[in-house]
């Protein structure tokens, strides 16, 4: 679907690697960031990217909330679109 599509793809560990493509994948003069969107599961304080993976109902990959001031402003173009889909663990 990548290619049919002609999408690029990029593979990710951790928030690190979110933050940096995020402020460093293009030269963000040219082509800023339109829409950001995470569909996923998140808990109140961060983006889980392996959700029960590797740890039951925890993650080893995630994006937390004290990292996004990392991410710099002036990266996303005026009016940009930022939404999480995040689905939170019902609680047993």
């Amino acid at each position: 679907m990548r290619d049919k599509f002609n999408i690029n793809l990029v593979w990710f560990k951790n928030g690190d690697d979110v933050i940096n493509y995020l402020n460093n994948g293009h030269d963000r003069k040219q082509l800023k960031v339109a829409g950001f969107e995470y569909f996923g599961h998140s808990n109140k304080a961060c983006f889980m990217f392996d959700y029960s993976s590797n740890v039951d109902s925890s993650a080893k990959s995630f994006l937390h909330e004290s990292q996004l001031r990392q991410v710099r402003g002036n990266i996303f173009a005026r009016n940009a679109y930022i939404q999480s889909w995040a689905a939170t663990p019902a609680k047993k």
